[in-house]
């Protein structure tokens, strides 16, 4: 990947190991011919299971998207590098050693996350593939030129992709609105749902808790 130097201060387009997204919409296929190139779009931490990656629901999340990559038979993963499942997935892509290709939206786009998710975000970024900066400019400078740069990060990693995997729990959102795009474009869509990992997750707690009270009931009969 390359180096941001001592500052957290993020992507920078003057960086020359930056792609920029038109040399990128040539640069995209002729690195993976042939292979199979997966779009990820996720909650943030606020609509999954929270900032702590430990928790156990995140493991079953993991499972899940290694599941849905293994029947894709993907090769290549591009992640938006948002907090909560774009980053988990990109962690898990890079546990497989895939090719992971971040999509950033705009530059500084960690401007106002805390220092540790700073941190985690320059870590990811130090192991991927390929950075791709999608809108050139600040989050507040596209914004205030009337460019949604998120959603045109969104639509850049559909339209570079041959499926989506959705981490979706229906709601209306930036999670939403890519969906909806891949589904505009005719581009097929793995959806996991978070609800159901959260009663994946009650099940198994649930089964631990009967399989306990059957083990006590079994010693006070002396069984």
């Amino acid at each position: 990947a390359y180096d941001f130097g001592n500052d957290f201060g993020a992507i920078d387009a003057s960086n020359p190991e930056i792609i920029v997204a038109d040399v990128a919409d040539m640069y995209m296929r002729s690195v993976d011919a042939g292979g199979v190139i997966v779009a990820m779009t996720g909650h943030r931490p606020g609509k999954l299971f929270d900032y702590n990656m430990k928790d156990p629901r995140y493991d079953i999340l993991r499972d899940e998207l290694n599941q849905k990559l293994d029947e894709l038979g993907a090769t290549t993963l591009i992640t938006g590098m948002a907090l909560g499942f774009d980053q988990l997935a990109a962690e898990v892509a890079l546990d497989r050693g895939m090719r992971v290709v971040a999509a950033v939206p705009c530059e500084n786009q960690d401007a106002k996350w805390i220092a540790s998710s700073k941190r985690e975000y320059k870590n990811i970024l130090d192991k991927v593939d390929d950075c791709v900066l999608v809108s050139d400019g600040t989050f507040t400078e596209n914004r205030d030129r009337g460019n949604d740069c998120m959603q045109e990060r969104n639509k850049w990693m559909v339209d570079h992709a041959d499926s989506v995997i959705a981490c979706w729990d229906g709601s209306r959102g930036g999670t939403g609105n890519c969906v909806n795009y891949a589904k505009s474009k005719g581009v097929a869509i793995e959806r996991i749902n978070p609800k159901d990992i959260q009663a994946k997750y009650d099940a198994q707690k649930s089964k631990d808790v009967s399989d306990s009270l059957s083990k006590s009931s079994k010693k006070r009969v002396g069984v």
